[in-house]
């Protein structure tokens, strides 16, 4: 667990807020990419559960294929 992450979880431990927490690490210059990143790798091992990733490219190509399925069907 690096740094940013043990800091965050001894803030949630502490009762702190996701709100809370951003601005502070945002005021000390961490980026909010790295931020988000950090408060997914807590919730991660808080929950046991990974966080689904969107599907991307190919779901994309299936809505495009089937929008202009329904475009030549008019």
């Amino acid at each position: 667990m690096d740094s940013l992450v043990e800091f965050l979880a001894a803030l949630k431990d502490s009762g702190a807020s996701d709100e809370f927490i951003v601005a502070l690490l945002k005021q000390n210059g961490w980026s909010e990419k790295r931020i988000y990143q950090a408060f997914g790798s807590w919730y991660e091992t808080r929950t046991g559960l990974a966080i689904p990733h969107a599907g991307g490219r190919i779901e994309a190509a299936k809505d495009a294929f089937l929008y202009l399925l329904a475009f030549i069907t008019l």
